[in-house]
């Protein structure tokens, strides 16, 4: 998709510094993105599920978690397969608790995606519900589960002989 509404995105939500919107309640760049994001356009969606990866402040993008989870139910599979992405480029712990829920979601995609993203991050909670994934109806999301599962007990095992070494 395009990306004609993305610096348009990124302007709105510098517009208002973390510390004023605090002091005054909600935060508006919240409801302003959930507006694009529940009534925009297909395009509007996907750059705002993408300008919310671009975001720094960790405090804030724990309240856009529970937007980017409805956008795993989109219409539209780039905007889905874009909010995996972002998910996984947080790296937050909500965030990753929405992928391994997306473990279970009706798209191939998603839980495609999903599993991809845990495996690459290497979350070692990711572990046990990637195991049930081993049973999934696609062949292509059983094998990127395993690759997961690998890269997770392989970065564990890098952690831990690290830990001896040291």
């Amino acid at each position: 998709m395009k990306n004609t509404h993305l610096p348009w995105l990124l302007t709105l939500l510098s517009i208002f510094p973390m510390a004023a919107a605090a002091q005054r309640g909600p935060d508006p760049r919240v409801s302003v993105m959930a507006t694009a994001l529940r009534r925009g356009t297909a395009s509007v969606r996907y750059d705002a599920v993408r300008s919310i990866a671009l975001l720094k402040e960790k405090a804030l993008l724990n309240r856009y978690i529970p937007l980017l989870q409805e956008r795993l139910d989109d219409r539209h599979p780039l905007v889905r397969a874009e909010t995996v992405k972002t998910l996984a480029r947080l790296k937050l712990p909500m965030a990753t608790q929405v992928l391994i829920r997306a473990l279970k979601h009706n798209s191939v995609s998603v839980r495609y995606l999903a599993t991809q993203a845990l495996g690459k991050e290497g979350v070692a909670a990711a572990l046990k519900p990637l195991e049930k994934v081993l049973l999934d109806k696609s062949p292509a999301v059983r094998r990127e589960a395993m690759n997961a599962i690998r890269r997770i007990l392989q970065k564990i095992d890098k952690q831990r002989s690290g830990l001896v070494a040291g």
